[in-house]
């Protein structure tokens, strides 16, 4: 069992094992001994009854250390882990919508399901809304896998730091952050532009922030980022930073309800997510 699992590891970067997984016997990277083995099945058994470790400490420290999962919820959470780096990988991003599905039909994704999942279809944007939702059951170690992945827990975060980057990359091009409410970023391959951003609607989410103040009422710190660049926030929606301003007064100008803000700041609208481009890599 070990040696498969080891085997396993070194083909697939993981012991994400699905259930009905069976080493093949016709795969060369497979020694003989271990073709045609039940793997999926007998992981399930050690996590679910325990056999072969029961009375032996030392062989469950040796699967620990291999990095084999006991906890089935731990093993969900690793596997979403695995289809984030996945998407990321794809798209370079971490920006999954919440509709995003995955296809075991689709090229981009057969492989790593063929490995991990048993099911057809995965709501992978499903998932990733239900995780957020979940963030304070979530381990500190699990957490900063994520944040290395360079994962947003508020999309809201994640669209407004693509905007920046889109800004500024538009100002390097352009030489003007007056950017039309109709601009797209490019699709076709060009060099000055990442992959990540192409299809993004820049102009629309500019065209909310000056007129609407999406992203930036009562943040100062997203409002200085965007004035370092040289962006001219509207005077109705700037925040005094040193007090010498009423903030309440601002608020009234802008017609925004702070309370109202604070429990949507984690939510994204389907408009607000137009800017997430989900593209597969050909």
């Amino acid at each position: 069992l070990v040696t498969a699992l080891e085997v396993y590891r070194s083909i697939y970067g993981n012991l994400l094992v699905r259930q009905d997984y069976v080493v093949p016997d016709d795969d060369d990277r497979w020694p003989q001994s271990v073709r045609g083995l039940p793997l999926g099945d007998r992981t399930r058994s050690l996590r679910t009854s325990g056999i072969w470790i029961k009375d032996n400490p030392h062989r469950k420290q040796e699967l620990e250390r291999m990095g084999f999962v006991f906890n089935p919820r731990q093993l969900e959470a690793e596997r979403l882990m695995a289809y984030i780096a996945h998407f990321k990988a794809l798209h370079g991003h971490c920006n999954i919508p919440r509709g995003f599905t995955v296809s075991s039909n689709d090229s981009a994704w057969k492989e790593i399901m063929a490995h991990t999942e048993q099911k057809q279809v995965v709501r992978l944007g499903q998932k990733v809304h239900r995780m957020r939702s979940q963030r304070r059951n979530m381990s500190p170690k699990m957490e900063q896998k994520l944040q290395d992945l360079g994962f947003f827990w508020s999309l809201r975060d994640s669209i407004f730091n693509d905007t920046l980057h889109a800004l500024r990359i538009y100002n390097d091009i352009h030489g003007s952050l007056k950017v039309h409410r109709s601009f797209v970023v490019p699709s076709a391959t060009e060099d000055r532009w990442p992959e990540a951003l192409r299809g993004f609607a820049l102009g629309e989410k500019v065209h909310k922030i000056k007129y609407l103040g999406t992203f930036i009422k009562n943040r100062p710190d997203r409002q200085q980022k965007l004035e370092e660049l040289g962006f001219d926030i509207p005077p109705r929606f700037a925040v005094a930073t040193r007090g010498e301003e009423d903030r309440s007064t601002d608020h009234n100008v802008s017609g925004w309800n702070k309370n109202e803000e604070k429990g949507r700041e984690g939510h994204v609208s389907e408009e607000e997510e137009d800017g997430v481009a989900v593209r597969t890599k050909s």
